[in-house]
């Protein structure tokens, strides 16, 4: 029995190319990120304990990323996707009325991440929640409650 190397060298040379052409569908995929470092407060004290997460949203395509927070208030993330983020809090010792809303998507801290080599975030967590009115003021003591 004869064997045919020709036909063993053609289904060589196909299988070759098919791989070649799956190897975007099979590799790795690549984002680009950044370093995001920065610090977190609530008004002037910082917010001592914790982890920031970082996690890419509307088109922004990446992982989750987290940080702990430092006793100064202060974070480094690496990896971080560049885009729009949604920024949350975990097991941070938060203490004002607004505690848990930085602890959910929904009340989450929504930022644009730059490209480059490091981006810097100031995020005040009295500022986020004046801006999204997440506070609400009760009525003062003196003053009568008015029907809705």
């Amino acid at each position: 029995m004869r064997h045919n190397w020709q036909c063993d060298r053609l289904a060589q040379v196909l299988l070759v190319f098919t791989l070649a052409g799956c190897a975007d569908e099979f590799g790795p995929e690549t984002w680009q990120t950044t370093r995001v470092s920065g610090v977190v407060r609530e008004g002037l004290r910082p917010v001592a304990g914790g982890w920031v997460e970082f996690l890419p949203v509307e088109g922004t395509h990446g992982n989750l990323r987290v940080g702990p927070i430092q006793p100064d208030g202060t974070f480094h993330v690496d990896g971080v996707a560049v885009g729009r983020n949604m920024i949350m809090l975990a097991h941070a010792p938060i203490v004002g009325a607004y505690a848990g809303r930085f602890q959910s998507a929904q009340g989450a801290i929504r930022r644009d991440i730059p490209a480059g080599s490091e981006t810097v975030l100031k995020l005040d967590l009295m500022e986020e929640a004046m801006k999204s009115k997440a506070i609400r003021v009760a009525p003062r003591v003196d003053e009568p409650a008015r029907p809705e």
